[in-house]
């Protein structure tokens, strides 16, 4: 598939959601209420992660959240695991139909899980997460960074890499989601998401409620990816989730494997429902 050219003609609608005092943001492809898809991205990325592969099933209700601190979604600190999985909790109350599948790129992994302890789901796929994000409790940092700042878009979307850093070889699928995550300010350009993101928290409740209710889920991860280490593998065969590798992939899975993960995840809603 030219999955560039798919990215730019399967074009959204824009939900913007207002959750206590700030506004979330997701996308939607409506195309039947048979089920619910819900995609998240992973740490300091955005929607357009997923939006490629999305917007490429022809029936159910696709949705695509941007978390808060992240995307066209509001920066509202401090930013806890919890917090991200209620707003997808809130998502679906609003939007979902039929059962409900969650689909989550790296932190959005963790975020998948901890929803599916909210609210009733069909199943759950993670999609290259570091299980360290569920395993150890992190507490709220004091530090923080300053966030760069470009002159000119082309220059910025130049400057776009993949965390950690890895081969792309779809490098104009990569382009344009480069562009979808860039935000203009007074002096130039910069990066969308809210520089203080990295102050989440993980509690002890969280990791029970997890642990307690991981049995069953799906962990798919790169063949390259530098987080699918033997503890890892180890420690989500021990949750009894189901291992799946990406051939090819590094932990850019959405870029490095879309023809695999857009079959693998129609097979799944297929087969589960």
């Amino acid at each position: 598939m030219n999955w560039q050219q798919l990215f730019e003609q399967a074009q959204p609608k824009h939900i913007w959601m207002e959750i206590s005092d700030y506004v979330v943001h997701a996308h939607q492809w409506h195309r039947s209420d048979d089920f619910t898809l819900v995609f998240i991205h992973g740490a300091m990325a955005n929607n357009t992660w997923w939006q490629h592969i999305a917007s490429q099933f022809q029936t159910g209700n696709i949705l695509s959240i941007d978390l808060s601190g992240h995307g066209l979604s509001e920066w509202c600190t401090p930013y806890t695991l919890e917090k991200h999985a209620k707003e997808v909790v809130s998502l679906i109350e609003a939007y979902g139909t039929g059962p409900i599948y969650i689909a989550g790129h790296s932190y959005g992994g963790a975020v998948a899980m901890l929803a599916k302890t909210f609210i009733p789901v069909e199943h759950v796929v993670m999609c290259d997460t570091p299980l360290y994000l569920v395993l150890e409790q992190n507490e709220q940092s004091t530090k923080s960074y300053i966030k760069n700042q470009y002159k000119t878009l082309e220059e910025t979307i130049a400057r776009f890499k993949p965390i950690p850093n890895q081969p792309i070889e779809n490098f104009e699928l990569f382009k344009l989601i480069a562009a979808q995550s860039i935000k203009k300010i007074e002096t130039g350009y910069t990066w969308q998401f809210d520089p203080m993101f990295h102050r989440r928290i993980v509690t002890q409740g969280d990791q029970e409620n997890i642990q307690n209710n991981s049995s069953g889920m799906s962990y798919w991860y790169g063949e390259y990816s530098p987080f699918a280490t033997d503890q890892t593998l180890q420690k989500a065969k021990q949750f009894n989730m189901t291992l799946k590798m990406i051939p090819g992939a590094y932990h850019a899975v959405t870029v490095d494997a879309p023809d695999f993960i857009l079959e693998q995840l129609k097979y799944m809603v297929e087969n589960t429902k």
